[in-house]
């Protein structure tokens, strides 16, 4: 009987720690933003973090079957508001790899 009762024990622990083990190959979501404002910083994306981090509208986790990333990402949702240079704004997308942080794909001009 005791036996049993540890080895239920032991499957717990061991089930409730998989999703650790499956996403310990991906970065952070706090890593996740570092990397996009690493690549947006700049005319026309801010000057500086915090100007950056106000043109990021939204930051998700997709997968695969995500239209404009293609892949298991970081998808970012970026919009600039319309100024003397760009009247119309910017809207856009930014994808980065969920395990390294390197930008997969954007739909946004003035990237390189």
């Amino acid at each position: 009987m005791r036996n049993g009762w540890i080895s239920r024990v032991t499957a717990a622990v061991v089930l409730s720690t998989m999703p650790i083990i499956a996403n310990a190959g991906e970065i952070s979501a706090v890593r996740a933003q570092e990397a996009a404002i690493d690549i947006l910083i700049g005319n026309p994306y801010g000057e500086t973090v915090d100007a950056v981090k106000r043109s990021i509208r939204k930051q998700e986790r997709v997968g695969a079957d995500d239209k404009q990333c293609g892949e298991d990402a970081w998808k970012f949702t970026i919009s600039v508001p319309p100024s003397g240079d760009m009247p119309q704004g910017i809207k856009g997308f930014l994808c980065i790899s969920r395990t390294n942080g390197k930008m997969l794909v954007a739909g946004l001009p003035f990237l390189h």
